[in-house]
């Protein structure tokens, strides 16, 4: 039988020549081969059914999401213009009554004179006060201004109430209703005006 660990002898860079071993070579192992019975499955690279629904539910949810904020985001600044409307034309309602005293006074007149308990509404283009009729206030987008007169019809109604608790004493309430999404809306303003002179 005949050694596999012969010697070589091999020239090295310091120009001596080294001893090596060869290695023997391993002996070779039989290789195991599988029983024919057992069955291996391979997927190939496509998706399978679950796998397509849950990638659609997740995209669907990405582009739904930013719409229905955007959507709610457009609802809800409609709703904040409308209010902020209704706001102002409530102030101004009780600043129209206040004017009325103002200028009764300066015309010399008692200083309730035409502003008696009730429903009313009054226009900025009229100095006195006209029963409530509850007909929607008027838009001119020319002028910007809200009245009774002229413009285009807006949801807005305004009406003021006016109770007397006492001689020197006047309570206002402005009211401004609207209807938004078929939901009443309103915002009510109220003020007390004294007989100061």
């Amino acid at each position: 039988m005949q050694n596999n660990n012969s010697k070589l002898k091999v020239n090295s860079p310091e120009g001596e020549y080294q001893n090596f071993v060869r290695p023997s070579q391993p002996k070779r192992q039989l290789r195991r081969s599988r029983p024919f019975f057992v069955l291996r499955f391979e997927f190939g690279g496509g998706f399978t059914l679950i796998e397509t629904i849950i990638a659609l539910a997740v995209i669907t949810s990405a582009v739904v999401g930013p719409f229905g904020l955007a959507t709610r985001g457009i609802l809800n600044s409609s709703f904040a213009k409308n209010k902020i409307i209704a706001a102002n034309l409530s102030q101004e309602g009780i600043e129209l009554v206040r004017k009325i005293r103002e200028n009764n006074i300066l015309a010399g007149r008692a200083w309730d004179y035409s502003i008696t308990p009730g429903s009313w509404q009054i226009d900025i283009f009229s100095s006195d006060l006209s029963p409530f009729s509850g007909a929607p206030m008027l838009f001119d987008s020319a002028t910007g201004i809200y009245s009774q007169a002229s413009g285009s019809q807006t949801n807005f109604a305004r009406k003021i109430t006016v109770t007397k608790p006492s001689a020197n004493e006047i309570s206002i309430s402005s009211e401004v209703s609207w209807i938004e999404r078929s939901i009443d809306r309103k915002i009510i303003l109220s003020e007390k005006l004294y007989n100061w002179r």
